[in-house]
């Protein structure tokens, strides 16, 4: 048990290769279909961050 799970960390400490891997384009991805999902669900709101993704003020 103790084996599998430092072998499990292991892969997921190197996102883009090993047995679960990620496209370097992933985030980009998620991160327009988040926005696209915010704004058909909250047309007359803005984005909650700057797009560095840092919080604006309230």
């Amino acid at each position: 048990m103790s084996a599998t799970t430092l072998c499990i960390i292991r892969d997921v400490d190197r996102p883009f290769g090993g047995i679960i891997s990620v496209r370097p384009t992933a985030i980009t991805e998620a991160e327009r279909q988040a926005t696209r999902d915010f704004t058909t669900n909250h047309p007359a709101s803005d984005l909650p961050c700057d797009d560095q993704g840092n919080r604006k003020a309230a």
